[in-house]
């Protein structure tokens, strides 16, 4: 089953719908109004829930942690669709594929904090420190 992407007006009704409720509460209460409230259809909530066992999925294999602090699993590509394997059938190429996304995340991760401390301290004058990667 194909995933449907959100729309710009799906994004607006869910916005408008957290705001409604006062904008401060867990994601799954804001989910729950927006299904009551007819945001999606059958066939998103069907593709949603496709998603959220995907995500199940995809957590209880990354927890297979063995002694080496390693999970059991790990994708080996991007996306949705990339491929989950087992550990002690990767080849070369999956560990350097593993490493490159940890490191592209690790990036992308910093950038977002570091925008995070940007605001706050435009906001209050002050921000909690980051730590500079090291590379």
């Amino acid at each position: 089953m194909a995933t449907i992407e959100p729309t710009e007006t799906e994004n607006n009704r869910i916005r408008s719908t957290a705001e409604e409720l006062g904008g401060s509460l867990p994601i799954r209460d804001i989910a729950r109004h927006c299904m009551e409230a007819g945001i999606w259809d059958e066939m998103q909530l069907e593709s949603m829930m496709l998603n959220g066992c995907s995500k199940r999925v995809k957590d209880a294999l990354g927890k297979d942690i063995d002694g080496s602090g390693l999970p059991g699993w790990a994708a080996v590509g991007k996306g949705r669709d990339a491929i989950w394997k087992q550990r002690e059938m990767f080849e070369f190429k999956d560990y350097a594929v593993v490493i490159g996304l940890g490191i592209e995340a690790m990036g992308a991760d910093h950038m977002r904090l570091k925008t995070w401390q940007v605001e706050c301290h435009a906001r209050f004058g002050t921000a909690p420190s980051i730590p500079d990667l090291v590379h």
